[in-house]
């Protein structure tokens, strides 16, 4: 599957999202921005070429997603807090951070905030979610260098990153994605799930992640509840 393929079968997917019986569970807008957004994007492909980190979902200033998702934080001060410090320990200059969608909710990134993500270290790329969104469905200031809907990782097992997680995945290669937090359980097939609530609040590194996917490509699942508990009965951490 080259790049352009990858943007061609996620639309579709967002297509059927929008079908019945599954569009009664869906937010229709929210899937049809990111439809159309998907059919007028380039296709981005990305080669490891520096140390890369990966995550999903950070939501930023969020106040309800500590709730909906029992973040481990009593404050959106602290769980902001505790994100930025965790991808500064992590990140160097040189190295480049993935995320997966949902970096704030639209509109939240005031002059100030904004300014804070784009201090942060490395060269950030962002595969877009629904939150990236506004409600015009065009994409609103995030701090983040590049954006595109979907990103093929190139390696042996091609990575397919997207934000919605596709329900047909092609053969031999594995799905990496965000947006279902942790209301999913982790199952026997080839997605591998970034949001910050399964992989510790802190960004992987790709290597790893590129690892699990070498696994599950090969028909053994690790055992665990999270990405990150994978990661390591696997161990890729």
């Amino acid at each position: 599957m080259n790049a352009t393929e990858l943007n061609t079968a996620y639309a579709a997917h967002l297509e059927r999202m929008l079908q019945p019986p599954r569009a009664q569970h869906v937010n229709k807008r929210s899937i049809r921005h990111m439809l159309a957004q998907t059919r007028r994007a380039e296709p981005c492909r990305y080669v490891e070429e520096r140390r890369t980190w990966i995550w999903s979902d950070l939501h930023l200033h969020h106040r309800n997603i500590i709730r909906y998702c029992t973040r481990p934080y009593d404050s959106v001060e602290q769980m902001d807090q505790a994100l930025y410090a965790t991808w500064k320990q992590r990140v160097q200059p040189d190295d480049v951070v993935i995320c997966g969608g949902d970096v704030a909710l639209a509109g939240s990134l005031d002059r100030e905030r904004l300014a804070r993500v784009q201090a942060l270290p490395g060269r950030k790329l962002l595969v877009m979610g629904n939150h990236d969104l506004n409600r015009r469905g065009r994409p609103t200031p995030t701090g983040f260098d590049e954006a595109s809907m979907t990103m093929l990782i190139e390696h042996d097992t091609p990575l397919l990153l997207t934000h919605v997680p596709l329900d047909e995945v092609p053969p031999g290669c594995v799905n990496i994605h965000g947006h279902v937090h942790n209301n999913v359980p982790l199952g026997h097939t080839r997605h591998i799930n970034i949001c910050v609530e399964h992989t510790g609040y802190e960004p992987l590194r790709l290597e790893a992640i590129r690892m699990l996917a070498d696994r599950l490509v090969a028909g053994w699942t690790p055992p665990g509840e999270t990405t990150l508990e994978r990661l390591h009965a696997a161990g890729a951490a």
